[in-house]
């Protein structure tokens, strides 16, 4: 069962290609532009106000608040996990909390969504990140998720990413998402593939090549809707 909570219009449909019944409701999207950084306080009300969570059997999905900044920096510490990142790795607790109260926290207040905070619910734990964010330079909506090497291998990206699609496509209203990786990761593209994304173009950026698979709405239902 995968639990979907927002606020406003509400369904139920049944997604065979997770086989699970996901239960969600729409809310509406906050505009703002609004600078960054962002204070403690307007952080948790954003976070209370940007109010998706998302169940499955294992994970709960949630919007961040300050208490994952310290989780977040213990996360980004293990070299494995920065090593496909593309970004170095975060160095300094005040580059996570940076980097959450101007990007993820921006985004849910620009975009109306963002990264959700992933918590393992038998551990009772914060093991990363996963979700969707708004790529402006591309103008494209990317999938991504970063995990602490000790959940890696147990298929918790695929099933993030079995219940972020259907939140993009039948919540969010997307008809293409995009999920970008370095070539070398293989454990990354076997998830995209699980989650039928296409191989659809290589580039470099910034010296680095990068390959760029992709859904759009066609194949998502015919994938994951009956």
């Amino acid at each position: 069962m995968v639990r979907l909570s927002i606020q406003h219009i509400s369904r139920t449909d049944n997604y065979s290609g997770c086989n699970q019944s996901l239960e969600y409701f729409r809310t509406p999207p906050f505009l703002h532009a609004g600078p960054a950084p962002i204070d403690d306080h307007k952080m948790s009300t954003m976070s209370r106000e940007f109010t998706t969570i998302i169940q499955t059997e294992r994970l709960l999905l949630r919007p961040f608040t300050p208490a994952d900044i310290e989780p977040s920096y213990q996360v980004n510490l293990d070299p494995l996990v920065s090593r496909y990142t593309h970004d170095g790795g975060v160095k300094t607790l005040e580059e996570i909390d940076h980097t959450i109260r101007t990007n993820v926290l921006g985004d849910y207040q620009k975009y109306g969504f963002g990264r959700f905070a992933v918590i393992h619910k038998h551990d009772n734990r914060f093991i990363g990140f996963a979700g969707l964010k708004y790529l402006p330079d591309l103008d494209q909506v990317d999938i991504g998720y970063r995990f602490h090497s000790h959940y890696w291998g147990q298929g918790i990206a695929t099933e993030c990413g079995q219940v972020i699609l259907p939140f993009g496509f039948d919540v969010l209203g997307l008809d293409h998402i995009i999920g970008q990786i370095l070539p070398e990761n293989e454990a990354s593209r076997r998830v995209l593939e699980k989650l039928h994304f296409s191989f659809e173009k290589e580039f470099v950026e910034e010296g680095v090549t990068v390959h760029q698979f992709g859904i759009d709405l066609h194949d998502y239902r015919k994938h994951f809707t009956s």
